[in-house]
C-alpha cells in the first residue's frame, strides 16, 4: 500500500516534468563533407502535452484509488 503511494507521486512528478518541458533538445555530431571534420548539430523534439498528461491522470486515479481503499478499511 505504501508503495503504491509512492508510485503515484513519481507518476504525478514525470507527468507534471513533461507537461513542463514542451520540447526537448539534444545535441548531435555530424560528418562536414567527407572529411574529418565534425560539427555539433542541436535537434529538438517536441512532447505531445498528452505525454505528461498520461502519467499525471495516472498517478492521480492511483492515488484516489488508494485513498478509497483505506477509507473502506478503517470503516470495516
Amino acid at each position: 500500500m505504501r508503495t503504491s503511494i509512492i508510485h503515484s507521486f513519481i507518476l504525478i512528478f514525470i507527468g507534471i516534468v513533461v507537461l513542463g518541458y514542451q520540447e526537448l533538445t539534444y545535441t548531435t555530431r555530424e560528418r562536414v563533407i567527407k572529411q574529418a571534420q565534425q560539427a555539433m548539430k542541436a535537434e529538438t523534439l517536441g512532447l505531445s502535452p498528452i505525454i505528461g498528461a498520461i502519467p499525471l491522470v495516472g498517478g492521480i486515479g492511483l492515488l484516489i484509488m488508494v485513498s478509497r481503499k483505506n477509507l473502506r478499511d478503517a470503516k470495516q
